[in-house]
C-alpha cells in the first residue's frame, strides 16, 4: 500500500511495453487536485492538492475526487506500417503512430473502515472511467468514489449515531487501461483517507441560531437568501457551508435530521 503522494512528487517514465519496470507503473495516479472555479478538473499538475477528504453525511450521499492520472511511458518514436508484397522493394509507408498512448478503461475503488464499524462496506466498487493520455501527458478525471449505497451503509453505523462523532475510511483507487499497441496497463494504488462525519461541515452563523432551542441549531432564516451563500462544487465534502443553505435540502427528512436542527424550514 503506497502512502499519500506529496506535492513534490517527481514523475517517472517507463519503457515502450507493459512490465518493463516493476517499480514504475505505466500510468500513475498522482494526486487528488482541487477543482477550478468552474468546477472542472485540471490536467496540469500544480503544487496544490487535497491530501485527505471530509464527507458530511448530513449534507450529501457522495464523495467525488479529481485524480490526476499521468502516462509515465516514453514515446514509441517511429513505428511504421509497411505495405506491398512481402520482401518487395519500395513498399508503401504508412503514417506514424504512437504505440504508448493509454486509454483508460476501468477504475476500481476498495474500502477499509474501522474494525468496529458494524456495517459491511463493499469489498470493491467498479467505476466507469473515460480518458486518454499520450506518453508523458496527464488526464484529469472526476470520480464518485463514495456512492449513495456506501454513504447509506456508513450512515447506519453506530459509530456515527451522534452529530459529534466521526470515523476515517480509506479509499484505495487503482486505474486500468490499454495502450494503442494493445498492451494492458495499470496504475499504482492511490490511498485516500476520508473523514466521515454527521454535520461537521455545517457552519452556524450567530444570526441563524434561535436561543430558545439548544445550540447548535439553524432555526432563524429571516433575511437569508441562498444567493447570500455560494455553495461549493460538491456541498458536503471538504469545505464548510452555511447551515441555512443546506437545511432546505434535508427538510422533512427525519432520518437525515433526527435532532431537528432545521425544523424551522
Amino acid at each position: 500500500m503506497r502512502s499519500i503522494l506529496s506535492a513534490a512528487l517527481m514523475l517517472g517514465v517507463t519503457g515502450l511495453f507493459a512490465g518493463c519496470a516493476e517499480d514504475i507503473p505505466e500510468i500513475r495516479i498522482v494526486a487528488n487536485q482541487p477543482l477550478s472555479d468552474d468546477c472542472l478538473p485540471s490536467a496540469n499538475q500544480s503544487s496544490e492538492f487535497i491530501a485527505r477528504g471530509v464527507l458530511d453525511l448530513f449534507i450529501t450521499d457522495q464523495y467525488v475526487i479529481s485524480p490526476l492520472v499521468t502516462n509515465t511511458m516514453v514515446p514509441s518514436e517511429s513505428v511504421r506500417f509497411q505495405g506491398g508484397a512481402a520482401g518487395a522493394a519500395g513498399g508503401l509507408t504508412g503514417t506514424l503512430w504512437e504505440a504508448n498512448t493509454v486509454t483508460l478503461t476501468q477504475a476500481v475503488a476498495e474500502f477499509t473502515g474501522p474494525e468496529n464499524l458494524g456495517v459491511p462496506l463493499p469489498r470493491s466498487l467498479d467505476l466507469t472511467v473515460t480518458g486518454s493520455a499520450a506518453p508523458g501527458a496527464s488526464v484529469a478525471l472526476t470520480l464518485q468514489v463514495v456512492t449513495a449505497n456506501v454513504a447509506n451503509l456508513l450512515r447506519s453505523s453506530a459509530l456515527l449515531a451522534n452529530p459529534g462523532q466521526s470515523i476515517t475510511i480509506l479509499v484505495k483507487l487503482k486505474m486500468f487501461g490499454v495502450t494503442t499497441a494493445g498492451n494492458e496497463v495499470d496504475s499504482n494504488e492511490f490511498v485516500y483517507p476520508i473523514e466521515v462525519c454527521n454535520g461537521c461541515l455545517l457552519d452556524y452563523p450567530a444570526e441563524a441560531i434561535d436561543p430558545a432551542f439548544p445550540a447548535p441549531n439553524c432555526r432563524v432564516t429571516d433575511g437569508f437568501s441562498s444567493a447570500d451563500s455560494e455553495l461549493p462544487c460538491f456541498p458536503g465534502q471538504d469545505v464548510t457551508v452555511d447551515c441555512r443553505a443546506i437545511c432546505p435540502l434535508v427538510l422533512g427528512n427525519e432520518d437525515r435530521d433526527p435532532d431537528g436542527l432545521c425544523s424551522s424550514f
